[in-house]
C-alpha cells in the first residue's frame, strides 16, 4: 500500500495549487488510472505470469480508463456551462465506463470484462466474462454516509434522478453552498445557486469512485477469507466493501488540508473547482 499512497501523493504535487489548464487535469486522471491500475495488477499477478508484462498491460490499460474518466468530467464541465442536466446522466455513464476499465485493469484482466455503475450506495454490475451475469449490491460506507446526510435534510427526489446522485436539501449547513459526504451531496435550502454548486459537488462524487479501484488491490485476501469465513463468501454476493477506497480518499484529502492556505489550497478542491466555478485561493 505504501508505494501507492507515495504514487498518488506525487500525482497531486505535480500541480499542488491548482490545475490550471486540461493538459495538467488530463495528466493527472490519466496518470491516477495508470499507476493504480498497474500496482492493483502486479498484486493481482498469477505466479506464472511476467512482472513486466503484468505491469505493462495494467498501466495502459489504467492509462485508457483514466483517459474516459477525465472525458466524463469535461461533461460535467459542460453542464455548468449550459445548464443541461441531462449532460450529468452522459457524463455518469462514461465515467463508470471509465472506471470500470481501471478496476478491470487493476485485477489484472482484460478491461471489458466487466462493467460496472454506482448509483449513490447501489452497484450493478454486469460480468460479460461469464454470459453477462448481472449482480446487484449495495457499498455498506456509501449506505452508511447517505443515512447520515439525511439526518442534515430533506432528500429531493427530483434532483436525485436527474443526476443519479442522492441530493439532500438542508436547514442545517453553515455554508451557502453545498457539500459532499461520500456519495451524498447536501445543499443549504436558501442556496439560489444550487444549480451553480452542482458540477462542483458532482465532481466530488467522481472523486469517489476515482478511488474505487484500492478496494481490488485486497481482492487474493478476499478470495482467501471467502474460502475460510462463510459468512464473507455469502455477503460477498451483495455487499461490495467499499472501506478502503473511502479511508484512502479521506485521508489523502487531510493529508491536503496541512498548512493549506485557504480552503481552496487542497487539491480535491481544486480538481473540483477546475471543472465548474473556478474558485481559488486569493
Amino acid at each position: 500500500m505504501k508505494p501507492f499512497i507515495l504514487s498518488v501523493l506525487f500525482l497531486l504535487s505535480i500541480n499542488s495549487n491548482s490545475q490550471t489548464n486540461n493538459a495538467q487535469a488530463a495528466l493527472y486522471n490519466i496518470g491516477l488510472g495508470g499507476i493504480t491500475s498497474s500496482i492493483g495488477a502486479v498484486l493481482n499477478k498469477k505466479p506464472n505470469e511476467k512482472l513486466s508484462k503484468v505491469l505493462l498491460k495494467g498501466f495502459w490499460q489504467g492509462a485508457l480508463g483514466g483517459t474516459i474518466v477525465y472525458g466524463s468530467k469535461q461533461m460535467v464541465y459542460n453542464f455548468h456551462k449550459n445548464d443541461k442536466l441531462q449532460n450529468i446522466w452522459s457524463a455518469k455513464l462514461v465515467n463508470s465506463v471509465g472506471v470500470s476499465i481501471i478496476e478491470n485493469a487493476a485485477l489484472n484482466q482484460n478491461f471489458y470484462n466487466k462493467w460496472h455503475i454506482n448509483i449513490g450506495f447501489n452497484r450493478l454490475e454486469v460480468d460479460v466474462k461469464n454470459n453477462f451475469k448481472v449482480q446487484y449490491k449495495i457499498m455498506p460506507i456509501a449506505l452508511t454516509t447517505a443515512i447520515i446526510s439525511s439526518t442534515y435534510g430533506k432528500f429531493n427526489f427530483k434532483l436525485s434522478t436527474q443526476t443519479l446522485t442522492p441530493v439532500f436539501i438542508s436547514n442545517k449547513l453553515t455554508s451557502t453552498f453545498g457539500v459532499t459526504v461520500a456519495i451524498s451531496i447536501i445543499f443549504y435550502n436558501s442556496n439560489r445557486k444550487i444549480k451553480h454548486a452542482l458540477a462542483h459537488e458532482i465532481i466530488h462524487v467522481f472523486q469517489y469512485d476515482d478511488y474505487m479501484v484500492i478496494n481490488v488491490f485486497f481482492n487474493k485476501k478476499k478470495t482467501k477469507w471467502k474460502h475460510h469465513y462463510n459468512f464473507i463468501n455469502k455477503s460477498s454476493k451483495y455487499i461490495y466493501m467499499d472501506l478502503p477506497s473511502a479511508i484512502t480518499l479521506r485521508g489523502l484529502y487531510l493529508i491536503e488540508n496541512i498548512n493549506q492556505s485557504c480552503y481552496y489550497d487542497n487539491y480535491f478542491e481544486n480538481e473540483a473547482t477546475f471543472y465548474s466555478h473556478k474558485s481559488k485561493c486569493k
